[in-house]
């Protein structure tokens, strides 16, 4: 299949949300027919303590996805949330031949595996003002800073290296060991997904 392990400057910029994807067949199609908007997946083992990974055990497509953290849901963002997760279930269902039209794609898909920054002291935690998520950054970027409740710098938290930043910490009271980001290190980027997967209109998830 085509695939290359890209390097910083060919990571794409990335929009929409990103998909936690069990490595099989099945949730790769599933993956692949959520749409154009949802080209980040972040691969997670079959089995694992989550929702998707235990689908994927019982031999189904299984997805997560991450919507940006609660905050999202009390304020206008909920209304654009709602819309988008619209708008992939309809393409889902097209491209499994549930409802009629022709389903979209992603040109490519950037996959990786999480690598969690964990805060290394307890204090206040503060995330960087100008950092944008889904876009990728080299090692080194700043993300944020841990205070003490005196104002004292404690610690900086920096990106343990080139990748995107899904998501970061939302509650400022932070404990010793907490995640801080959510970050993606992408191993390869793909355009060969489709056909890689054996897309068919007959499967069902």
């Amino acid at each position: 299949g085509e695939r290359a392990r890209p390097s910083r400057g060919q990571f794409q910029q990335l929009t929409g949300h990103p998909l936690f994807v069990p490595d099989t067949l099945a949730s790769l199609e599933l993956a692949a027919a959520m749409g154009p908007h949802c080209p980040l997946l972040v691969t997670v083992g079959v089995g694992d303590g989550n929702p998707a990974s235990q689908v994927a055990a019982l031999g189904k497509a299984g997805i997560g996805i991450e919507l940006g953290g609660l905050s999202h849901w009390l304020t206008r963002d909920a209304h654009a949330i709602g819309e988008a997760l619209c708008s992939y279930i309809l393409n889902v269902m097209r491209h499994y031949g549930m409802i009629d039209g022709t389903p979209e794609y992603a040109d490519r898909w950037s996959i990786g595996h999480l690598k969690p920054v964990n805060s290394p002291t307890t204090g206040i935690w503060l995330g960087e003002p100008d950092l944008d998520l889904l876009v990728p950054v080299p090692k080194g970027t700043p993300l944020g800073t841990l205070y003490s409740l005196h104002g004292e710098k404690l610690a900086d938290a920096t990106a343990p290296s080139g990748g995107i930043v899904a998501g970061l910490r939302a509650r400022p009271q932070t404990h010793e060991g907490q995640t801080l980001a959510f970050f993606v290190v992408i191993d390869e980027e793909r355009r060969d997904l489709v056909g890689e997967a054996h897309l068919s209109k007959t499967a069902k998830p």
